[in-house]
């Protein structure tokens, strides 16, 4: 039986060949109606499930979730910029406040103001205790600023956990 069917098929192949180069149109054998009709219906089975798909995917990515994210997004983002601020500012109050009186200051300062150039004077000696003040009282702000920012984050990602 085989090597009558492999001639059969051998014997196909080769009318195949032969009406394609002669430029014969093949046309697809005829299905029985069974058959044709489960394939539509395994055609429209497979669009009912690519539109399930479909539709699981457009519904993960509906707005709410993405505003979520987005607020999220936006509050590492304002996070970052209130470090870099705060740190920009104590670099300014570090650079501006002195870390050790210098004995030039020193020695100003025991001959007063009236003795010697009182530009130099002005421009050495430390800054008044106001401003002193005005820079502990901006730094513990800031510090209260960080901690509370920090509580509503650890709270606001207790309550999404939970």
């Amino acid at each position: 039986g085989e090597p009558a069917t492999d001639d059969v098929k051998a014997q196909a192949v080769e009318e195949m060949m032969a009406r394609i180069k002669s430029g014969v149109a093949l046309r697809p054998a005829k299905k029985d109606r069974t058959e044709l009709s489960q394939d539509r219906s395994t055609a429209a089975s497979k669009r009912k499930s690519t539109v399930m798909e479909l539709q699981g995917i457009l519904g993960t990515m509906k707005r709410p979730v993405r505003k979520q994210s987005w607020r999220k997004h936006s509050q590492r983002i304002d996070d970052n910029q209130l470090q870099s601020i705060l740190q920009r500012r104590r670099r300014v109050v570090d650079s501006s406040v002195p870390a050790q009186p210098s004995p030039l200051r020193a020695e100003l300062r025991k001959e007063g103001p009236n003795q010697g150039d009182s530009e130099i004077c002005k421009a050495v000696s430390s800054p008044c205790s106001e401003e002193n003040a005005a820079i502990v009282q901006l730094r513990a702000g800031s510090v209260r600023l960080q901690k509370s920012r920090q509580m509503a984050l650890r709270n606001e990602a207790e309550d999404t956990l939970a």
